[in-house]
């Protein structure tokens, strides 16, 4: 199937057509968390939460499918986490053209958008070490108060079996979510979230 519904609240899609990917959030969401193929293994996804996990996801992927989403069709929908990136770690020259359009068309929802660093181990070479760190400081300039750190590498664990380096243990991508669950409590407590007019 084109998406999978692994358990409530999260949707793992498949990595073969990218140009089709395509997000509707359902009417009970209002914090929609778009990722890579490690949120694939996260659980206990809260209420009135969503997590995609889009393997192989660039920036270019995500701008492309808010392009596809309208605001009128989620009125609920307050936030969005971004928790996209290990993708790019090739890329010595930061996206931007790419982070642009992204930032753009999630702009056009009316919500909070806020940014998870990417966390990566030691196993990286050093030019993709170097690539995610600068990627990583480039967006916490961007996103402030809106950006998730990534773990430190000694906490993030990395499958043995994956040829990629990259594809987190359940252990480590569930640490990292709940880093975003604790991110959004924190931005509800100060009141940051954003609030439609009509509420």
């Amino acid at each position: 199937p084109a998406v999978l519904r692994k358990e409530r609240g999260l949707f793992v899609h498949s990595n073969k057509q990218k140009e089709e990917w395509k997000i509707e959030p359902g009417p009970e969401a209002t914090t929609l968390v778009i990722g890579d193929s490690n949120l694939r293994c996260v659980y206990n996804v809260p209420s009135h939460w969503e997590v995609h996990a889009l393997p192989g996801a660039k920036f270019q992927h995500v701008a492309a499918i808010a392009s596809k989403m309208r605001k009128e069709k989620m009125p609920q929908l307050e936030h969005v986490i971004l928790q996209v990136g290990i993708n790019h770690r090739d890329r010595s020259q930061f996206p931007v053209d790419d982070t642009e359009k992204m930032m753009t068309e999630l702009s056009k929802l009316g919500v909070d958008v806020s940014y998870v660093g990417v966390s990566f181990g030691e196993n990286l070479d050093i030019d993709e070490q170097r690539n995610v760190n600068s990627l990583n400081e480039t967006m916490k300039l961007s996103f402030d108060n809106k950006f998730v750190d990534p773990l430190p590498d000694s906490e993030v664990e990395i499958e043995p079996t994956d040829k990629f380096g990259i594809h987190y243990t359940e252990e480590t991508a569930n640490n990292i979510f709940r880093k975003m669950q604790d991110h959004e409590r924190k931005l509800r407590k100060a009141d940051v979230i954003y609030k439609p007019k009509n509420m």
